[in-house]
């Protein structure tokens, strides 16, 4: 669900938990309007369940995009809205992306913001409390993003709560079967998928190496940034 304030979030959420309710509160303070969704329990008197997967549980964030806040300003109304983009694609970074994709199927509309800043999605962390163990608060990613588990790691400790709070995040292997219920999105093996044939490459490489006339490489780290020339 998108929304436009704290306020209209809290509306949304169960606060039979105070304390899930107080630390949602400090990170939407620190991470909001931004690329982090927060999921805990709905309130299902407001959310439907379809909207909650029939988990009961609902995500929720503040898009850093004025064209988005307005909107969402002037309806008056959280939006539930999935990235542009089909099942099984790579999500778009900009509106040119979103109309190779629908229009073949059907009119589009889009209004075009520019690019985004991001040019992947959202973190998905959930919020869980327990007085069962140790640390009380669990922080599950559930999802990677736009937001680093080492941000909110470095978040954790400058705020004082790394003695109550233990960030973790599902392995990386970690995938769903296409007939279960999802707690977040991309948690399909195919999700994110391009459509050209892809390699995961882990050797080394040289200036000497690299013949990309019809390849691109995505570098994740900067790991051959000298090479970008």
């Amino acid at each position: 669900m998108h929304v436009h304030s704290l306020e209209q979030a809290l509306s949304l959420i169960d606060h039979s938990s105070s304390e899930v309710i107080k630390l949602f509160k400090e990170l939407a303070a620190k991470y909001w309007p931004g690329p982090l969704t927060l999921v805990v329990k709905a309130n299902l008197e407001v959310i439907p369940a379809l909207v909650t997967a029939q988990t009961g549980f609902v995500g929720i964030r503040m898009p850093n995009n004025a064209i988005a806040m307005d909107l969402l300003k002037t309806s008056t109304l959280p939006v539930a809205a999935p990235s542009a983009n089909k099942f099984g694609h790579v999500s778009p970074t900009k509106a040119e992306h979103v109309y190779k994709d629908f229009h073949s199927d059907s009119e589009v509309l889009i209004i075009d913001g520019g690019s985004c800043s991001f040019g992947i999605e959202s973190t998905v962390m959930k919020i869980c409390y327990t007085t069962e163990q140790e640390k009380p608060y669990e922080l599950c990613v559930i999802r990677k993003g736009g937001i680093s588990l080492e941000n909110l790691n470095a978040q954790i400790e400058d705020s004082g709560l790394a003695d109550n709070v233990f960030v973790t995040q599902l392995g990386q292997k970690h995938s769903k079967e296409e007939t279960e219920k999802l707690e977040a999105p991309g948690q399909f093996l195919r999700h994110y998928s391009p459509d050209i044939v892809s390699y995961l490459f882990t050797g080394s490489l040289s200036r000497d190496d690299l013949r990309l006339e019809q390849a691109i490489l995505l570098d994740f780290g900067g790991i051959y940034f000298s090479l970008k020339d």
